[in-house]
């Protein structure tokens, strides 16, 4: 794991060195080079360099190697924030806010980015100088969370800056940049993004180029390989896939062809889909309609159930009263021809009684007696006969008496079932079953039909017509049931639409009186900041105007305007302060040496030790150790009539002269070395005794 740490925005002199600790790429692809994070978890302001686009993380447990993974890779690529995304182990018990605040800040704010490299021309590496050849991009998200106030607020950067060269996310004044500050600091060089889809389209377009569907599949496909301990648990089915979307899309030709081959097949499956899908409907309709239109039409059909069975009934009268009138028909009859018989054989023996009375012969006679007799006898049968024809013609009589009154019930039934038939056809077209009534009972041969299977198949379907009818006339009365119900309920609901709409405007009316309010408020406020502002002393950098148009705009979302000028005049005062007392820090440190170093010399000078003046810095301090002579101040002493006060300055003047050190050989010769040497002359001394005079 290699650990690059960043100072703060250098010095301009600086630039050319930590430009050349940088990482530079050596591929013609993107490749990462470095990962970062600020303010996240642990990690104050923490860099991770990759080695040929690879990075290995080592420590023990808690040392933070997780975390690293879960903020940056595949973070930065998805931008989502959800804990079954950034999490490696998907516990979504895991917020990402945890990460900022820790359970001990209040307001946190942070970055993870990560930096891509690539060269422009193939083969081996360049120099980096050549700004033709390298392409950097750098991409971030920044987090701020607060206490007490769910996810954390999240904006992306894309840019071809480099953070520790021409980027920094961390301020002069130590503190990691707001997004107002961040887009400052990117310019025109790249872009800040507030939503991840916006974010990774950009990615997209910037480096990979796939298209929104396919980068979708390799950030998913990330997620899935970026799982802890993947081989224990692999799910080969999800890691396929997730492997087969992220491949490139078929050509357009052969989902063309494949379309094609299949399109008939398609249309056949919709075809009998649909076809399916309409018989289930049917059926189930028919199901529910015929019950309901079985129990409408029992309800409605009642008059024609009673018609047809008093049809019914008197047409079995007419055929019982036809059945005796034909019985009483034949009868008749055979008594016609009996007596046609009788009347025969009654002539047949008057002729025989006047043949054997007319005869003379005693046979004859005999005969005629016989004949008499039998005449007698046939008398008798004939008055029998007589008697039976009598009756029969009074049967007779009573038959035609009973095949009048017959007739007159055929008629009185036949007018019954007219009757009965128009009943029912008008009870048929009130219950909307006109057409069944008409089908059913037009072939019947009304009143005199004699079919009773036609009978019994017409009673069948026009019994099943009354049912379905029912059923539909029973439906009819739920649905207007339903509809008087739903009519309850709208005016239970416009009761309750006016109530809300009272409701909404007195809410308006105290929105406006609110914001009445604080306009009011934010107008008081503003004298109250620029009276406040007056009297301050220490936090003097506020412009209270500017603060005052922040106040106009605040939505009261974070922290006050108010509050921000005041931390960011604080962090000034404390930023000034800091480096006053560093520098007063030195200037003591500096002041304390001089001290120690001036009551040394002033214990030694009251011990009585030369202190010898100090070593130029052209000269080195070892070069007099083997030459012979002697500087000046060993060789010369004030003179007496020079007082101690004069003495300080004759020797401050030698010493600013180089003269006080200079080096004096025994016989007066040159040193051939870099130092100051002081030679014999024969120049006369001065009139005024010059420095002969006070040495």
């Amino acid at each position: 794991m290699t650990d690059l740490r960043p100072a703060l925005r250098p010095p301009l002199t600086a630039a050319t060195a930590v430009r050349s600790r940088l990482p530079t790429p050596g591929r013609t692809r993107w490749q990462p080079l470095r990962l970062g994070l600020v303010n996240l978890y642990r990690f104050d302001d923490e860099t991770f360099a990759f080695e040929d686009g690879r990075l290995l993380l080592r420590g023990n447990n808690g040392t933070g190697k997780s975390r690293v993974l879960a903020l940056t890779v595949p973070f930065l690529f998805d931008g989502q924030m959800e804990p079954h995304r950034v999490e490696p182990d998907g516990d979504t018990a895991k917020r990402i806010e945890w990460n900022l605040l820790l359970g001990r800040h209040d307001d946190r704010l942070g970055y993870a980015w990560m930096e891509l490299g690539r060269r422009t021309e193939p083969g081996g590496l360049h120099d980096e100088g050549d700004a033709d050849e390298v392409r950097f991009v750098t991409i971030g998200c920044g987090l701020r969370a607060t206490a007490g106030k769910g996810a954390p607020k999240r904006w992306f950067f894309v840019t071809d800056q480099r953070i520790g060269d021409d980027l920094f996310l961390i301020a002069d004044a130590g503190h990691a940049l707001t997004r107002d500050r961040l887009i400052e600091a990117i310019g025109d060089r790249g872009q800040v993004l507030d939503t991840a889809t916006d974010y990774r389209r950009v990615l997209d377009r910037t480096l990979f180029g796939l298209g929104e569907h396919r980068y979708e599949a390799l950030v998913d496909l990330l997620v899935q390989l970026r799982r802890p301990q993947l081989s224990r648990q692999l799910d080969e089915s999800l890691l396929s896939e997730a492997l087969s979307e992220a491949l490139p899309p078929l050509p357009t030709a052969v989902i063309s062809d494949v379309a094609d081959a299949f399109r008939a097949l398609d249309d056949d499956r919709d075809q009998l889909a649909g076809y399916q899908a309409a018989l289930a409907a049917t059926d189930t309709f028919l199901t529910a309609y015929r019950s309901y239109g079985q129990v409408a039409a029992r309800r409605r059909a009642s008059a024609v159930t009673r018609a047809n069975s008093r049809y019914e009934r008197l047409r079995a009268q007419v055929r019982d009263a036809e059945r005796r009138r034909d019985d009483a028909d034949g009868e008749v009859a055979r008594l016609e021809a009996q007596r046609e018989k009788l009347v025969d054989a009654e002539r047949a023996a008057g002729v025989e009684v006047r043949t054997l009375e007319s005869s003379p012969e005693m046979e004859a006679a005999r005969e005629l007696d016989a004949a008499r007799a039998r005449a007698a006898e046939l008398a008798a049968a004939a008055e029998a006969r007589a008697d039976d024809l009598a009756r029969a013609e009074q049967e007779a009589a009573y038959r035609a008496d009973e095949r009048e009154r017959a007739d007159r019930r055929a008629a009185t039934s036949r007018s019954d079932v007219t009757e009965a038939a128009r009943a029912a056809h008008a009870a048929a077209r009130a219950s909307g079953l006109a057409a069944t009534h008409q089908r059913t009972l037009g072939p019947l041969p009304l009143p005199d039909v004699r079919d009773e299977q036609a009978v019994t198949s017409a009673r069948r379907e026009v019994e099943h017509g009354v049912a379905r009818t029912q059923r539909a006339a029973e439906h009819l009365v739920t649905l207007d049931q339903q509809v008087l119900g739903l009519a309850g309920e709208l005016a239970t609901v416009r009761g309750r639409l006016d109530e809300r709409t009272s409701e909404l405007d007195r809410a308006r009316d105290a929105a406006e009186d609110a914001g009445t309010a604080l306009g009011e408020a934010r107008a008081a406020t503003a004298h109250a900041l620029h009276g406040w502002a007056d009297r301050l002393t220490v936090l003097a950098g506020i412009d209270p105007a500017s603060v005052a148009e922040s106040i106009e705009s605040w939505d009261g979302d974070g922290p006050g305007p108010v509050t921000d000028a005041a931390d960011r005049a604080l962090a000034e005062v404390r930023e000034h302060t800091t480096r006053r007392l560093a520098d007063l820090d030195a200037e003591l440190r500096i002041t304390a040496a001089t001290r120690a170093e001036t009551s040394a010399q002033r214990d030694e000078v009251a011990a009585g030790i030369a202190i010898p003046p100090p070593v130029p810095h052209t000269r080195d301090p070892h070069a007099r150790a083997e030459r012979t002579g002697a500087p000046l101040w060993r060789l010369v002493d004030v003179a007496p009539i020079v007082a101690a006060a004069e003495a300080a300055g004759y020797e401050a003047g030698l010493e600013a002269a180089g003269l006080l050190d200079a080096w004096v050989t025994p016989d007066g010769t040159l040193v051939d070395a870099d130092d100051t040497v002081l030679l014999p002359t024969d120049t006369p001394p001065r009139p005024d005794g010059g420095l002969a005079s006070v040495l």
